[in-house]
């Protein structure tokens, strides 16, 4: 195992064959399952296409049977043929003889209607006559025949006898030239009146007529169909044996049977129940007939699938070898680089990617000569910008020093208001401009800062501005990066309250959440943002994020709108990571909220790294 890692981490050529092989792995299991769900969906249709006809035929079948029971009704209810065989003598005279002859008209003007009988008779067992629609027989020893003394039993119902069974009393009552295949249905006559004459109507169907009702039901092949009573037993089929030991589960009408060898191969059995007669068709079909036109797609995509791989194999061997060559004069190239032969240049005339490539590595060489050039000048741009830093600390001071001049003369002169304003304004610039870009305040000292700022509004505002400040006790020690509220506070003003007339009330709060994070909020009675604005500006802040951090550093703070609240958040993101956030709620007309959440143990720490 271990030398078949080490040859597909060191051979190119096997790692290609094994992605390209990789690469047809969806194809092959998207084709076979095809294959199979197209089994599947064969199996389907073939029983939903066989249910349909199936269900169509039994359906005749039941109305034909029907008609072979009403006819078997007629003639054992019929008012002449009762009174006829009631009033007849044990030994018939000539007028009885007489009387069978007019009987068996009758009963061949009742026939006449339906083809499929092949005869209708009526036993007169006190006689042992037997007077039929072709013409009357005398029986001798009726008595011991069992099968008339179970239709006797029957109290009226229609006893059936399939094709085949009971023969030597079908013949000892009806003679040797009966049918075989015939399905006999008994019953006795007038069984309304228990106290009369135990007379037998005997109606033979042909099932050859049946099995012709079924026969358009076979697909092409060898398939079968059979046909079984509502007591589960075979009455007729197409097949060459009738199949006794089929499960006919009554609990579904319609039920694929599958047998795994029947007839020497496997087979696939549909049934359909009859919901009024309880009679049932079967078909049965070989597996390899319904499956043939799938297999041969299988085959052919397993066909496709090995000359897949084969050319898989083949394309991964030419790949290789179109790239094996530029390959070998990278290596020695960068051999030669690495022996400290910073002018090697590799000859060649590809315009393909390796030619690129080659190219690429020659330029390197050129860059490295020009490195130490590079690294001097980088070095004297260092060296600049640090002069341009300290000549830029100059300009605070100077703006100090002029605003001490203006408050003093200011005082000088009696005009407390201004003195006021340029004592804060000079206090607030100093925290600002003081200290390092990424300093740390106390939320005590930034609230304190802040309130410099607010001092100069409210003397610009003639004290219409209120502003209420609010901070839990475990709040102010924790450190907070510099200038993050100021800019809140600013836009309150500014785009809250200054529109709107009346007084003006400003609430800064800081307090802890339940999940022990630091909450600050900002929030106005202005006017509010429009919920257009509104929806704008929560998809703007929602951009920032310390992922982004470069982009939004590079370009993002260079826009003039949303530049104080995106300001804030990339400094709040590049501070404290991505579990800090910055987010607005307004309400037009009601005012406007900014919220800043920081982990109180990203506070405790510091800086992020």
């Amino acid at each position: 195992m271990a030398w078949k890692n080490k040859r597909f981490k060191q051979s190119v050529q096997v790692r290609l064959t094994v992605y390209f092989l990789i690469i047809l792995l969806p194809l092959v299991t998207v084709s076979l399952l095809s294959n199979m769900q197209s089994k599947r969906n064969l199996e389907e249709q073939f029983a939903e296409r066989t249910i349909n006809g199936m269900e169509s035929s039994l359906e005749y079948i039941d109305l034909i049977m029907q008609g072979f029971y009403d006819m078997s009704t007629l003639i054992a209810t019929d008012p002449y043929l009762i009174r006829t065989f009631e009033d007849s003598a044990v030994v018939p005279t000539a007028a009885d003889i007489l009387q069978f002859q007019k009987a068996s008209s009758q009963i061949s003007g009742i026939t006449s209607v339906n083809k499929a009988v092949k005869q209708a008779a009526v036993l007169h067992q006190s006689s042992g006559f037997l007077i039929s629609n072709r013409a009357y027989r005398k029986n001798d020893n009726i008595q011991q025949i069992p099968l008339l003394q179970r239709t006797v039993e029957s109290n009226g119902n229609l006893v059936i006898v399939r094709p085949g069974e009971e023969l030597k009393d079908i013949h000892a009552i009806l003679g040797d030239d009966v049918d075989q295949k015939s399905i006999h249905l008994l019953r006795l006559m007038n069984f309304s009146d228990p106290q009369g004459k135990q007379n037998i109507v005997i109606v033979s169907v042909s099932s050859d007529y049946l099995e012709k009702l079924i026969e358009h039901l076979l697909p092409k092949g060898n398939a079968e169909v059979h046909l079984y009573d509502s007591q589960k037993r075979y009455i007729a089929g197409t097949g060459s044996s009738p199949l006794e030991a089929v499960d006919l589960d009554e609990d579904n009408p319609n039920m694929w049977i599958e047998r795994q060898e029947l007839n020497g191969e496997r087979q696939l059995l549909v049934k359909t129940t009859s919901a009024s007669s309880h009679w049932s068709l079967v078909m049965i079909q070989p597996e390899a007939e319904i499956f043939a036109l799938t297999r041969q797609v299988q085959r052919n995509t397993l066909l496709t699938i090995f000359i897949s791989a084969i050319v898989a194999v083949c394309i991964s061997w030419f790949v290789y070898s179109g790239i094996s060559s530029p390959l070998t004069k990278l290596i020695l190239g960068m051999k030669q680089f690495r022996q400290g032969q910073l002018d090697t240049v590799i000859e060649h005339k590809r315009k393909d990617e390796f030619g690129f490539l080659m190219d690429s590595f020659n330029l390197l060489t050129t860059d490295q000569r020009h490195l130490i050039q590079g690294i001097y000048e980088q070095q004297l741009r260092a060296s600049q910008a640090e002069l341009r830093l300290m000549q830029a600390q100059i300009n605070p001071h100077f703006l100090y020093n002029t605003l001490d001049s203006i408050y003093s003369s200011a005082i000088i002169s009696g005009v407390d208001d201004i003195g006021e304003m340029v004592y804060n304004l000079s206090k607030f610039m100093r925290i600002s401009l003081g200290k390092g870009k990424m300093d740390l305040f106390t939320i005590e000292e930034t609230f304190e800062h802040m309130l410099y700022y607010v001092k100069v509004q409210q003397l610009r505002f003639n004290n219409n501005l209120r502003v209420h400040v609010f901070m839990h006790p475990e709040c102010s020690q924790l450190k907070l990066v510099k200038l993050l509220l100021q800019p809140i506070v600013e836009n309150a003003i500014i785009h809250g309250v200054e529109s709107k007339s009346g007084k003006w009330d400003i609430h800064v709060n800081c307090t802890l959440t339940e999940e022990g994070d630091v909450l600050l909020e900002v929030k106005d009675n202005g006017v509010g943002i429009s919920p257009d604005r509104l929806l704008y500006i929560q998809e703007q802040l929602h951009q920032i994020s310390f992922q982004n951090m470069p982009l939004i550093v590079n370009e993002g703070l260079s826009f003039a709108d949303l530049f104080g609240l995106r300001n804030v958040k990339a400094r709040l993101k590049l501070t404290y990571g991505e579990e800090a956030d910055l987010w607005i709620e307004s309400l037009w007309g009601q005012g406007t909220s900014v919220f800043i959440r920081i982990p109180k143990r990203l506070m405790d720490k510091g800086i992020k790294e």
